[in-house]
Order: structure tokens, then sequence, then C-alpha cells
């Protein structure tokens, strides 16, 4: 996932591609902390706000026998579209990760790019509750 940002904070404009471990360093008053709580913020927002619309029936199944099968690769595709509206969202309400009036990040231009996303799941997820 690449992050790119224009006029955020004293950031003129930049980019960072996040990795398994990402480290942002510089002198003092240069912007780390506003890209860090924007990155954060985006991320706590995706996993508050993710919606992967999972059949009620699927969860009954999983009440009575304590586990279920999930065919993964129906969220696969679902993935990068639902990050990419999430972002959009994201991105109209980025001052209350601030605490700050719209005003502040008016020129603000924040834009993501998903297409480095490979889920690293396997086709078949078993969950079970419950089991002694």
């Amino acid at each position: 996932m690449k992050f790119i940002v224009k006029k955020l904070g004293n950031i003129e404009s930049g980019e960072v591609e996040l990795g398994k471990l990402t480290i942002i360093c510089g002198q003092n008053n240069t912007g780390k902390t506003y890209l860090s709580y924007a990155i954060c913020g985006f991320i706590n927002y995706a996993l508050r706000e993710a919606e992967f619309n999972i059949d009620k029936s699927t969860f009954e199944k999983l009440f009575e026998t304590g586990f279920i099968s999930l065919d993964i690769s129906k969220f696969e595709s679902f993935l990068s579209h639902s990050l990419k509206q999430l972002f959009i969202q994201y991105r109209n309400q980025i001052h209350t990760v601030f605490n700050t009036d719209e005003k502040f990040f008016s020129g603000c231009e924040l834009s993501v790019i998903f297409d480095a996303i490979v889920p690293n799941f396997e086709r078949e997820i078993k969950a079970g509750i419950g089991l002694r």
C-alpha cells in the first residue's frame, strides 16, 4: 500500500510505501507525525468500518456446529474495492484524526495505491468457537 500526500502539515509532497516494517525518520518539524497519524488513522478507520457481508445462516451454522468453512476467494476481489471506498470516506474526514477544523486540511491531498495488496489468505479458513 502506497500513500501519496501533498500539503500535509509541513510536507509539501511525498510518498511512503508500507512494508512489513516501515520506519519514518527525519529532522524535527518535518511532518513525520502528520504522516504517521494520517496512515494510522486510515488503518484504524478501515479496521473499524470495513464490512464483510457474511450470510446470517453462516453464523447460525457456526453456533450450531462450532465450526464453519469460508471460501476466502470471494473476499479477495472485494478487499481492494472496499479499501478504496473506505479511503475516500476517510479522506473526507481526516480532520477528525487530528481533532481540528476541516479548513485546516483544505489544501491537503491524500491518495493511496492499493495495487500491491496481495491478501495472505489460505483458500479456506476454519473458525471455531466454544470447542472443548
